[in-house]
């Protein structure tokens, strides 16, 4: 792989960082999964992301996060700062 190259995580295909899609750009062009990691910490509040629980959820807190298909007696779920995740 060069430096331009990136493996996603969830589908294991090499793309390049000009191949990406999506308003942000981060979107792999084989799964449609985001690929350029970010940290819990990082992120906005309000900001979506993927992680490796699955699904997709929104940061609501500086410690807490909701599955977007959450049932309504789903609670959110912790997130530690430094926990490695997807936004997009």
């Amino acid at each position: 792989m060069t430096e331009d190259q990136i493996k996603c995580c969830w589908c294991d295909k090499v793309s390049s960082r000009a191949q990406l899609t999506g308003p942000d750009g981060n979107l792999c062009p084989h799964c449609e999964e985001p690929v350029l990691p970010s940290t819990f910490g990082e992120l906005e509040l309000g900001q979506d992301f993927a992680c490796s629980l699955g699904g997709s959820w929104t940061k609501i807190s500086d410690s807490k996060a909701e599955m977007h298909d959450a049932a309504p007696s789903d609670k959110p779920c912790e997130f530690k700062p430094a926990e490695v995740v997807y936004p997009f």
